[in-house]
């Protein structure tokens, strides 16, 4: 029987190519962003899906109590006009007075407790609840403008949860007649953001258009452009046609040979930064695949470790600033610690270690994957050197989290 690991190919730099606007190219003559995402866009609410797609729409579209800033990593106000803790498990939060959602209606204190009230309720089935059910109790309206968070136990990241996660709601949106409706903000969400949706064609393409009654001085910044238009296309040389020619002026996630390539022609620019992403294996050491399986031992474990060439990796198939880490977090975290044990690519070492665990001649293993394909293939093939016998299995995301 083979085994199952989990691998989620999420990388600690992206590629951008951006098309400079000319004429005849979409651009400044009809205020439009035009940008190409590889990934399905099936679910436009942020509360209810994960991927870094959504997380970029969401940006738009929605907003939160509480932002993030990129520079100083400092929480500031954003629908909130403030915040203050009563006692050690009582957060009192303020909100602007100025704030509407898409459909002109006043954010007021009812929709945010409705909200989170929703997402921690076991019936909401949320992938934001595991980020707030840890530590909230209850949200309480105090009066119009005024919301009280009872938590669970002393939690000090509470406002940075709320910064990062939970998008905020018009009261009773998945409550349509009454009736539970976990899809009812997918298609079309009434959101807060500084972008409506105007059309939403699920795998094909997003357009959405600057929010008119957008509050002031949000920490979003003034909002510039007027239309973004997102189209679903999974072909990353199709992709590259369509910015070469004008027909999108952005793609990201870019393989490193096509950004490089398309980066020294003057119709495209390529621009390449750090962020907190990290590429990951997952092993059921716990053995719920195969109570008796390799993964649980752990000198296969670390012999899997050891077959990795991350630096390689992160060098050639990644590139800008990607490196090869040895944490679960990523260096530039606060609290990331780095005297830990340290597995240096060693294909040699790792068939030892698979001998002495009692597996000389290798074993089989599923390994999944549903994104950055080059990179899965490139861990795949390194596992295979070192006599692992891997069956990659290249899905869809909602086919992995079925799976897992």
């Amino acid at each position: 029987m083979k085994k199952a690991g989990l691998f989620n190919t999420v990388l600690a730099a992206l590629a951008l190519a951006s098309a400079p606007v000319a004429p005849g190219m979409a651009g400044k003559a009809d205020d439009t962003l035009r940008v190409a995402f590889a990934e399905e866009i099936l679910n436009l609410d942020y509360n209810y899906t994960t991927k870094r797609e959504y997380i970029i729409l969401a940006d738009l579209i929605d907003d939160t109590l509480f932002d993030v800033n990129p520079h100083t990593n400092e929480f500031a106000p954003a629908v909130a006009a403030g915040y203050q803790y009563l006692d050690e498990l009582t957060i009192e939060v303020k909100l602007r007075e100025d704030v509407t959602f898409h459909d002109g209606k006043p954010l007021t204190a009812r929709d945010v407790a409705y909200t989170y009230n929703w997402i921690i309720d076991p019936q909401s089935e949320s992938h934001a609840k595991g980020v707030i059910s840890n530590w909230l109790e209850r949200a309480e309206v105090v009066d119009e403008h005024t919301v009280r968070f009872h938590l669970l136990s002393q939690y000090p990241l509470a406002i940075r949860d709320m910064a990062r996660r939970v998008r905020i709601r018009p009261e009773n949106a998945y409550h349509a007649s009454g009736k539970v409706e976990q899809n009812a903000q997918a298609l079309k969400p009434i959101g807060l953001g500084p972008y409506r949706v105007v059309g939403f064609k699920p795998g094909q393409e997003v357009v959405l258009e600057r929010y008119g009654g957008y509050y002031a001085n949000s920490p979003k910044g003034d909002i510039a452009i007027k239309r973004i238009v997102v189209r679903n296309l999974p072909d990353i040389g199709t992709q590259q046609a369509e910015l070469m020619s004008g027909g999108i002026d952005w793609m990201y996630n870019v393989p490193l040979e096509v950004a490089s390539s398309m980066g020294s022609t003057p119709a495209a620019t390529h621009l390449s930064g750090p962020d907190l992403r990290v590429s990951f294996l997952v092993l059921d050491a716990a053995g719920y695949t195969d109570p008796k399986g390799p993964l649980t031992h752990v000198l296969v474990r670390r012999g899997l470790n050891h077959a990795v060439n991350r630096k390689e990796i992160a060098q050639f198939l990644v590139g800008g600033s990607a490196q090869a880490i040895h944490t679960a977090c990523h260096p530039a975290q606060f609290g990331c610690a780095q005297d830990v044990v340290r597995y240096d690519y060693d294909p040699k070492r790792a068939r030892e270690l698979f001998a002495e665990a009692g597996y000389p001649n290798g074993f089989p293993l599923d390994l999944w994957a549903y994104r950055e394909r080059p990179v899965a293939e490139a861990v795949a093939a390194d596992l295979k050197k070192a006599g692992v016998k891997v069956n990659l299995r290249y899905v869809k995301l909602a086919s992995l989290d079925q799976a897992r």
